[in-house]
């Protein structure tokens, strides 16, 4: 089994960082998405709330979680020095570029969460929210940027990796939505979420509805995956996904996603009744969960290949 050390630069903390901010990324779409579908304000409106609440905090751990990995807080995604250096060269490169994105969807989102929690008036939420969808979306995008770019990777740099992190962001958020809607209107006092007793009574309704439309984006989240894999053949042949397919820890997290992560929960809105509790919470931890997995697994993948092959990856 191949052993973690010095040679795999980007490993767990890294994941978990790619992982929150696709999830940051799919919660700030889901929540204009919400808001806007609901004019009336009495189905998804505590949806829209829930993903506005959470994003900007989730996004925040997975900052913290690049800090603690770079081990120069001064220096991290929202550290005083590198937002400084953003200010003044703001196009020095992606990750520059990359770092003012995550820190203006950061602060954007605190206001649009204090908006939401404040119940500005519709107009002025769907303005600042679009634009939260917006910067959320080039967050969930920047996350496969970043490593598409590594030149030297060759399970990276490909053209599908973007696509495949926002279709992942995008089911991962609103699978980790529906779970936290249903946990913060059940159990925290009524001012944080007083709106879920409008709709607790159809509930389970407005949930198949959003579980309904995850398993549409999983789909179209499997596709990126396979163009991913077939631009990896096509160009460096078939090496790189056996990396990903049999190379130990990489492999265990890979097959952990497929078969956990994407065709179970596949399988059990197909088999079961859609209105089925198992069928939405559990299908929406798994989707939630595993998404963790396909970044690790590709995060890695490449970089364990490199090391086998006797090859430092820098």
């Amino acid at each position: 089994m191949v052993e973690l050390g010095p040679d795999v630069t980007w490993s767990t903390l890294i994941a978990i960082y790619l992982y929150l901010g696709g999830m940051a990324g799919g919660m700030w779409m889901l929540g204009f998405a919400a808001d806007y579908v609901d004019k009336k304000g009495e189905k998804y409106y505590p949806v829209a709330k829930t993903a506005m609440y959470l994003a900007p905090f989730t996004l925040l751990i997975g900052i913290l979680l690049l800090v603690l990995d770079l081990r120069r807080p001064g220096v991290g995604a929202l550290g005083l020095l590198h937002i400084l250096n953003v200010l003044r060269n703001p196009q020095s490169s992606i990750m520059t570029i990359g770092s003012l994105i995550i820190t203006l969807a950061f602060l954007w989102g605190i206001i649009v969460a204090i908006m939401y929690y404040a119940n500005a008036s519709r107009i002025w939420r769907l303005v600042f929210g679009f634009i939260a969808a917006i910067l959320g979306f080039g967050t969930a995008a920047y996350t496969g940027l970043l490593l598409a770019l590594a030149r030297h990777a060759t399970m990276w740099n490909n053209g599908w990796i973007s696509w495949l992190f926002v279709t992942s962001g995008a089911s991962s958020g609103i699978a980790a939505t529906i779970i936290a809607t249903r946990i913060l209107g059940s159990f925290t006092p009524d001012y944080i979420l007083p709106e879920f007793k409008k709709i607790k009574e159809k509930w389970l309704d407005i949930a198949e509805k959003l579980h309904h439309y995850d398993i549409l984006v999983l789909w179209m989240e499997i596709a990126m995956l396979i163009g991913m894999l077939i631009e990896v053949y096509i160009k460096c042949g078939a090496l790189p996904i056996k990396w990903l397919v049999s190379s130990t820890s990489a492999a265990i997290a890979f097959w952990s996603y497929l078969v956990l992560g994407w065709a179970t929960p596949i399988a059990m809105y197909y088999t079961m009744p859609r209105k089925n509790k198992v069928n939405i919470y559990l299908g929406a931890i798994l989707i939630a969960a595993f998404a963790l997995a396909l970044r690790y697994a590709i995060l890695l993948a490449p970089q364990l290949g490199w090391k086998n092959a006797g090859f430092p990856f820098h």
